[in-house]
């Protein structure tokens, strides 16, 4: 599955090469203005405004993300992002199957159709082993946050905010290949404006921290200030950086209170993902067996070789088995969607709201190692 309109070879070389896409300065006073699209953004073809820097050998990145606005004019069907991302190496012997990370801000499909805080990663492609995580409510207003992606020499991916730790990923891939930020849409008419700033690298060797995206051997990326319906620009080179999509240059851009959606009970929840996920041709999964145990969010976690710090509240872990296939879920140019036969989404036991949603393949969770098994369809 590609991701923005061009063949598959086209767009890994772009990835491999250069920058997507930018943003101008904003003005004052300025009222929203969308940029008439030039590219088609839909679940299949993702769009995409981002700096995009080819790095080997790096062990951390961080970033002092702004955002501004992220408003999808329907929000349970479409999303928009304001995010990092770390490209691993791709597996041995399959060299255009992207392996990824990504931490930011996200509003719409996904994390109960709220503004909220995520991660997601993809650790590996045969069988396939991809995580969503929802981080709780991300501030509207327009507020910077420092984001830090960092690899302790010990294959864990901690993830933090501000400074506190987040979630961790373990049995993350080896080898590092790009640092991307910037802002992902899957609708034409969703608008996203945010910043990259004090953009910071860890060598993986040393553990020394370096500023800017740019070093000896892999000079600051271009960007696109051209780009359409998404751009990008460097606004101090390599430090900083601005990208929207359908907002024009010269727009003052605030985030709205958006209404809070309504939380769906988990088990009306989970038919409604697997639906949404199942794979084209695939047979409906909305009448399989749901397996559902109740158990603490740490635990569920740790099953999945995910760091849930000090989170012992109650969750509800649901699944099913099925063929499935994650176009609407959010990855990087140029990245396949994930697939899997097995999905695992963790609820608040008390909320109800979606935790964690986990797609496998032969990764599947043990649900019996949690607790007592229940069938609930």
């Amino acid at each position: 599955m590609l991701r923005v309109s061009m063949p598959k070879s086209a767009l890994m070389a772009l990835v491999l090469a250069t920058a997507l896409l930018s943003t101008a300065t904003p003005s004052a006073t300025a009222e929203t203005e969308p940029v008439s699209p030039q590219a088609t953004c839909n679940d299949v073809n993702h769009c995409y405004g981002q700096i995009s820097w080819p790095h080997g050998n790096v062990g951390g990145a961080e970033v002092e993300l702004g955002t501004y606005k992220l408003q999808p004019s329907n929000a349970v069907d479409d999303f928009g992002t304001s995010e990092m991302w770390v490209l691993f190496d791709p597996p041995t012997g399959r060299p255009n199957d992207l392996l990824w990370l990504e931490f930011g801000a996200i509003h719409g499909l996904w994390c109960n159709t709220n503004m909220s805080w995520f991660s997601a990663i993809q650790r590996s492609v045969v069988p396939d082993d991809f995580v969503l995580q929802c981080h709780g409510a991300a501030a509207e207003s327009n507020t910077k946050h420092v984001l830090k992606a960092d690899e302790p020499f010990d294959g864990t991916w901690n993830l933090y905010r501000d400074g506190s730790l987040v979630t961790g990923y373990g049995s993350a891939p080896k080898g590092t290949n790009h640092l991307n930020v910037g802002t992902e849409i899957t609708a034409n008419n969703v608008l996203t404006s945010m910043t990259g700033g004090n953009l910071r690298f860890k060598y993986q060797a040393t553990g020394n921290w370096a500023n800017g995206w740019a070093s000896s051997g892999y000079p600051a990326p271009g960007d696109n200030s051209n780009g359409s319906p998404c751009y990008s620009i460097w606004v101090s080179k390599p430090n900083d950086m601005r990208a929207r999509c359908n907002i024009a240059p010269s727009v003052a851009t605030t985030i709205e209170a958006y209404p809070k959606a309504k939380i769906a009970p988990p088990e009306e929840e989970v038919k409604r993902i697997s639906a949404l996920l199942q794979a084209p041709g695939a047979t409906a999964t909305a009448s399989a067996q749901i397996q559902s145990v109740d158990t603490t969010n740490k635990a569920a976690l740790s099953a999945l070789d995910i760091v849930a710090p000090d989170d012992e509240r109650s969750v509800t872990v649901m699944q099913l088995e099925g063929e499935f296939q994650g176009e609407q879920l959010p990855i990087p140019p140029g990245a396949s969607a994930p697939r899997g036969n097995s999905l695992t989404v963790v609820f608040d036991g008390t909320t109800g709201e979606m935790l964690t949603l986990h797609l496998s393949g032969e990764k599947k969770l043990e649900l019996s190692k949690l607790g007592q098994v229940k069938t609930l369809g």
